[in-house]
């Protein structure tokens, strides 16, 4: 990114999901941090989009090239959904997942962090 006096600065972010009941706030959290080019992050932070925002920015908000067909630009618009929908599933199942497996795990033999309890 560049600011008006011409600076450049950096943008990272990550997003985490857990297996908690706040599933559709964590859909929609990205954690930031924010510096000038080749300094530490001088900002950190939580951006949250809007949830009544959400689901209009990410299938409404979609801007194709205005020079496709009608047909194109639905198959484009459908292509974006699907990724979509796959990496937020793929995203959300893994910590559910996770505990799940722990959940049925039967075998009684105590993991390294049972036996430090």
């Amino acid at each position: 990114m560049r600011d008006r006096d011409g600076g450049h600065w950096w943008l990272e972010g990550r997003k985490h999901a857990r297996a908690r009941r706040d599933l559709w706030r964590q859909t929609r959290a990205l954690t930031v941090e924010i510096g000038r080019q080749g300094e530490p992050a001088r900002l950190t932070g939580e951006v949250v989009v809007p949830a009544d925002s959400y689901v209009r920015d990410q299938i409404d908000g979609i801007r194709v090239d205005p020079r496709l067909t009608d047909r194109e630009k639905r198959a484009a618009k459908l292509t974006w959904l699907a990724w979509f929908g796959l990496e937020m599933g793929r995203g959300l199942l893994g910590p559910f997942a996770r505990a799940a497996a722990d959940l049925l795990d039967l075998r009684r033999t105590t993991t390294l962090t049972e036996r430090h309890r």
